[in-house]
């Protein structure tokens, strides 16, 4: 095993040294000629020794190398082999500091990008910079090439030959591979990517994998509890991989100061193991408890040197999660570093300095405090991954486009000015993928900027979010010398709406704040045949656009359309046969001035299941009869609802807020399985004779309520907890022998009654029935709080 890890690592090294030995090299101005020959004689030569050790190892019989001292000649040619690798590095990043110092060079990186054609999906490549060894690298070389002679005397199971191994640099060797669920292919039933139910993507390992890639990492990864940091000098001489892992309340403070430079560590992480965290979110992350100590990590306050060149062979520093405020100047020294991550910590502004980092390939700056990215951050031409927080009022810098490699922007931000980034420079960026936000929309003023944008030729987008809002800095950026806020016309909204087509294969749009009178002609089109979620946020319009059309549209959010009043069959589509096929969900929310939804007809919506009705108390009028597969309504204040629609598979019903009294008098689904009524207003009274199937009923806040007629006589009930209902009364009567739970709390005049039923409840002949847990999603239905401001049955209760 220990064989194959050394293998790998010289195989990509030496893979690296060929690629950059190969193009003819210019003489240094500051060497002799002979040197510089000397110089790419031992390059070239460090090239073959790295190949031979790859064919050597590759031969080697794994018993050969059980012994003591077979696995420290291991040991010694995987220190050569990372030591190769951070000279060739160190060169490679000589090799991109050049191509930006060099005018000459970057004149005609903006010639080729001139005759680029719109909607090309590749920029045109540019001939490689060719530069000379530096002589600091050159002595290096030479010194890794004398370690290797001691090493080969002292091993002479090795049998080396001079003879060159052809090898080639690909692209993915520098490019993040695309995952799976799974991390990679080879590795599918090893790294597993989870979910968790806050949206937080979590990776877990088995026990057995994690314990063998401890023991085949040997000394080269430690995971240190931040309580011991004053014995790491002991076992840090070798390290390449480190995590600090904050474990007690006690040890917050993190100093970095105090972290001995190592030379070699190639990997810093910090990362959460509070056990108060773990128990305080258990109720949030119940099936994913070991993955919480990387979610929730504010308090760690870290503090980093303003010196960071003892980690100058870094790769990868994550800090993510704690409260850090800011990066010292001299991050920039870190010129081998490929990932940088400050998610979620309480940085403000990135120094100018990270411009340097010319081999920085991912940068997650994913928090909210951030207000500006540094004004010469196209400087970063290896960047591939640039994720940032979506609610940042950020500054975005002229120049963006720039970088051509990137595939990850989530949030592109226009401002006006000279100091920030126009829309056109999205043109440039044809590589992006996954998620794209462009806010401040309304700063477009010109039709021609939105058309070379060019979103129909990023190929590669899932989720699209067009932002007309105008965000925060608007008010507060420096770089703006006047600071008027002047909206845009509704007429230059709709065309620049227009030119922002996406690209067919788009799965999610979402649309804010556009004033526009009319939506683009594409929208709806059932040629975005992938598209599955669409939702519109605080618009203009008086009508809802055609999106019943949609083939594969499954959920669809509607929210703040405050000039539509109503809604009818231009909703569906023109001459839709089967309007909205695919819908499972939707929601209308916010409407203050909607008042009548009419002519549903028996085929459309045949796929929805949930429906949700918020805050639209001028609506009165629905449709009489609602599509039978529907499972679950929620209704939230909408007080003028008289009577609410026929639905004859009806299993989970929600009402909340302003409710007509009406409303509650007629509840008739006879397959209603679950009801929820939350802080009714006005109601005294509610009605379940009409509710023979009703097994779970939850209902909390409401201070007006005196009774609940044909509770005790709906025989399927098997849930009830009622909630901060102090006028409630009740006959003294038993619950249906099939309950299996019942909470009362703070309803004064049901208590007597409640510990009666407890009591009863406790007898024998309840105590041996057995339930076969097919109330478990009636359970499920209560328990979601989506729609409430409580939880109606805790982890404790159950």
């Amino acid at each position: 095993m220990a064989g194959l890890i050394a293998s790998g690592i010289i195989k990509c090294t030496a893979s690296k040294l060929a690629s950059l030995v190969s193009p003819p090299i210019e003489p240094s101005p500051s060497s002799s000629d002979e040197q510089q020959t000397s110089a790419i004689r031992d390059v070239q030569m460090l090239q073959r020794r790295m190949a031979s050790v790859q064919r050597s190892l590759e031969a080697i019989d794994e018993d050969s190398i059980r012994d003591e001292s077979g696995r420290l000649r291991l040991r010694e040619l995987q220190q050569f082999a990372y030591d190769a690798q951070d000279a060739i590095d160190e060169y490679k990043f000589e090799l991109l500091r050049r191509r930006m110092d060099d005018p000459d060079s970057r004149r005609e990186d903006r010639s080729a990008r001139k005759r680029k054609r719109k909607g090309d999906k590749k920029e045109p490549e540019t001939d490689p910079v060719m530069v000379p060894v530096p002589d600091e690298l050159a002595l290096r070389v030479k010194r890794i090439l004398e370690r290797f002679k001691e090493i080969t005397k002292a091993w002479n199971d090795l049998h080396l030959d001079e003879a060159d191994a052809p090898f080639r640099e690909e692209e993915e060797d520098f490019l993040q591979r695309p995952t799976t669920p799974h991390v990679d292919e080879p590795t599918r039933t090893m790294v597993q990517k989870v979910l968790l139910d806050g949206g937080h993507n979590c990776f877990t390992i088995h026990d057995l994998f994690l314990d063998l890639a401890k023991f085949v990492s040997g000394e080269d990864i430690l995971k240190l509890d931040t309580q011991y940091m004053p014995y790491l000098n002991d076992a840090s001489q070798n390290l390449r991989y480190l995590s600090l892992a904050v474990s007690s309340s006690d040890h917050t403070i993190l100093d970095l100061h105090t972290l001995p430079a190592t030379g070699g560590l190639r990997i810093l992480q910090v990362i959460n193991a509070l056990d108060d965290n773990k128990r305080f979110y258990s109720s949030l992350f119940k099936n994913n408890r070991r993955c919480f100590s990387k979610l929730f990590s504010h308090h760690i306050n870290v503090t980093l040197p303003e010196d960071l060149r003892g980690l100058r062979h870094l790769r990868a520093l994550d800090l993510s999660r704690s409260a850090l405020t800011s990066l010292p100047e001299s991050i920039g020294e870190l010129k081998l570093l490929r990932y940088l991550c400050i998610f979620q910590t309480r940085i403000a502004k990135l120094p100018g300095s990270i411009c340097s980092l010319y081999n920085l390939k991912v940068l997650d700056a994913r928090t909210n405090m951030l207000r500006e990215l540094p004004q010469e951050i196209q400087k970063l031409v290896s960047l591939q991954h640039l994720s940032l927080d979506l609610w940042s009022p950020l500054c975005m810098p002229r120049g963006i486009g720039k970088l051509t490699r990137l595939k990850t922007l989530t949030m592109y931000s226009v401002g006006t000015g000279n100091w920030h980034c126009n829309i056109a420079e999205l043109h440039h960026l044809v590589n992006l993928r996954g998620e794209l936000c462009i806010t401040g929309l309304s700063r477009v003023t010109s039709i021609d900027d939105a058309q070379t944008a060019n979103l129909v030729s990023k190929k590669h987008l899932q989720i699209l979010r067009l932002d007309w809002s105008a965000g925060f800095y608007a008010t507060e950026c420096e770089h703006i010398v006047n600071q008027n806020n002047a909206t845009s016309a509704p007429e230059l909204d709709e065309d620049v709406f227009e030119s922002l087509k996406p690209q067919r294969n788009l799965e999610e749009l979402e649309v804010v704040n556009y004033s526009g009178y009319k939506y683009p002609s594409w929208l709806g089109d059932p040629a975005f045949s992938r598209l599955a979620k669409v939702t519109l946020w605080k618009q203009k319009c008086k009508f809802l656009p055609a999106l019943g059309q949609l083939p594969q549209l499954c959920e669809l959010v509607i929210i703040h359309m405050e000039c539509v009043e109503r809604i009818g069959r231009e909703f569906y589509g023109q001459d839709s046969v089967e309007p909205f096929p695919a819908l499972e969900k939707l929601e209308f929310q916010d409407m203050p001035n909607w008042v009548e939804w009419y002519e549903v007809s028996e085929n459309d919506f045949p796929s929805l299941r949930e429906l949700k009705i918020k805050d639209s108390n001028e609506l009165g009028i629905l449709p009489q009869k609602l599509p039978s597969n529907l499972k679950k309504l929620v209704i939230m204040n909408c007080e003028k609802v008289v009577r609410l629609p026929t639905v004859p598979c009806l299993a989970h019903l929600v009402l909340k807020g302003n409710i007509g009294e009406e409303t509650l008098s007629c509840l008739h689904f006879p397959l209603l399985r679950t009801l929820k009524v939350c802080f009714l207003r006005k109601a005294e009274e509610i009605k379940l004779e009409n509710l023979p199937m009703l097994e779970g009923l939850a209902i909390t806040g409401c201070k007006r309520l005196f009774s609940i007629e044909g509770v005790c006589s709906v025989e399927s009930l098997s849930l009830l907890k009622i909630k901060d209902c102090p006028n409630l009364q009740l006959p003294f009567k038993p619950l249906p022998q099939k309950v299996q739970q019942s909470t009362v709390t703070n309803c004064p005049q049901w208590q007597e009654w409640a510990e009666w039923q407890q009591a009863r409840m406790s007898e024998p002949r309840y105590q041996s029935e057995e339930h076969d847990g097919s109330n478990q999603e009636v359970v499920e239905a209560l328990r979601d709080d989506s729609e409430d401001d409580f939880e109606v049955f805790s982890e404790d209760e159950r």
